[in-house]
């Protein structure tokens, strides 16, 4: 028989900070693009990811070590996908 594990409720503000930087996510409809900002810190930023979809977005984000925890890397990958919604249906974003 499979066991039946009953998910951890977790306080979605009680979190901890991904040791490589966090990200600012935007949209442009004008170009069609979803903009990642990758922030150190010390509040500077460090580079800007340019692309079409969350997909793509995601995996340059993995492939180059710019994350360093699960959370973080399933929160940016959710995001994302909010992002590249709001791309493809021309409605306004905002980053949780």
């Amino acid at each position: 028989m499979t066991e039946i594990i009953d998910a951890i409720e977790k306080d979605p503000y009680d979190i901890e900070l991904d040791q490589a930087g966090y990200f600012v996510i935007k949209v442009d409809h004008s170009d069609k693009c979803i903009y990642v900002d990758h922030y150190n810190y010390d509040k500077k930023i460090i580079r800007t990811i340019r692309g079409h979809d969350a997909r793509n977005l995601y995996w340059t984000i993995l492939e180059n070590k710019w994350i360093s925890s699960l959370s973080h890397a399933a929160y940016i990958g959710k995001e994302l996908m909010r992002a590249e919604y709001a791309l493809k249906n021309n409605e306004n974003y905002s980053q949780n």
